[in-house]
């Protein structure tokens, strides 16, 4: 607790992932197909920009530290996400705080289970994918937890509020 590892961790994956965008960045700016036409520079930096996301997922779960900065991250994305949700609904429910803490574990557990770091690179990405699918779910089941209540509690209230009723069905 004193450590702060979680922070730690997050901190660490960062500066790693920032490492990596300058030496790619810096990798792409050298190369000899710099000379492009204005028309095809959108589509350029498109495909550039996914390559990039591509080869920074790859490179960012390459190692078991490396996975555990971003099982950080991903716990961290994970809370504020149910956090937003939660102050959407105007609610608080401190059953449904856990949600990053689970989303970490699931997918620390779905990296172990599925071997991430010793893939090769493309199936690497391919099972981060798959991992990152799993863990969507898992958040979607979070948020209906939260919602079916108030589904519920509306529907047998006499509350004829358009905006409590929007927001739970924006949902």
């Amino acid at each position: 607790m004193r450590l702060n590892v979680p922070h730690v961790l997050r901190v660490f994956w960062l500066v790693r992932i920032s490492e990596d965008v300058v030496f790619l960045v810096a990798e792409k700016l050298q190369s000899p197909a710099n000379h492009v036409e204005l028309s095809k520079l959108t589509n350029l930096c498109l495909s550039s920009f996914t390559n990039l996301t591509r080869e920074l997922l790859i490179r960012g779960c390459d190692t078991v530290l490396a996975v555990l900065g971003m099982t950080s991250m991903v716990a961290s994305v994970s809370h504020y996400f149910g956090y937003i949700i939660q102050q959407f609904l105007m609610t608080d429910d401190d059953e449904e705080k856990s949600i990053g803490t689970v989303s970490a574990v699931l997918f620390f557990v779905l990296a172990l289970q599925t071997r991430l770091t010793g893939l090769e690179p493309e199936k690497r990405f391919i099972r981060l994918y798959q991992n990152f699918c799993l863990l969507f779910t898992a958040i979607l089941y979070f948020v209906h937890n939260i919602v079916n209540p108030l589904f519920m509690s509306l529907s047998a209230s006499r509350n004829q509020s358009v905006q409590r009723h929007g927001r739970v069905l924006t949902v």
